[in-house]
């Protein structure tokens, strides 16, 4: 699109969104499963879903959707045969960013702070457990 990035705009709104739904909902659940990271890669602002689908989790690129808005998004979700989903992320009176709105799904998402994203935990478990794995081959070869 003709529509400008505003990348001084990006470290505000990077970070994890948790869905703001019932424990029994579904559709969150399925599409976002821990939530959803915004990110930067090779100069792109991204969106990921932490959720077990590789495609949503890999992430994708939210596209600038409005000249007179610069926190309106397009997201290209063709690929999987659903179109395109309009992303608005709203902020506080001091400007910050605090939530995710998704056009069409009636459904938002919470910004946390970064140390509750679950992806950060996931990947220090791993990493404690393949340390683990090394110790116990380590302690195998010495015996």
């Amino acid at each position: 699109s003709d529509i400008p990035q505003h990348p001084e705009l990006w470290p505000d709104l990077c970070g994890w969104y948790r869905p703001c739904a019932q424990p029994t909902d579904m559709q969150a659940r399925v599409m976002f499963g821990g939530g959803a990271e915004v990110f930067v890669r090779r100069g792109q602002l991204m969106v990921r879903a932490l959720s077990p689908l590789p495609p949503l989790y890999r992430g994708l690129p939210l596209h600038p959707d409005d000249e007179n808005d610069p926190y309106v998004f397009r997201l290209d979700l063709s690929q999987f045969g659903i179109g395109t989903l309009r992303i608005v992320f709203s902020r506080d009176t001091g400007g910050a960013a605090t939530r995710i709105h998704l056009e069409g799904l009636l459904l938002s998402l919470e910004k946390r702070p970064a140390g509750r994203n679950p992806r950060r935990w996931v990947a220090g478990a791993a990493g404690v457990g393949v340390a683990a794995m090394a110790l116990r081959r380590r302690r195998a070869t010495r015996e």
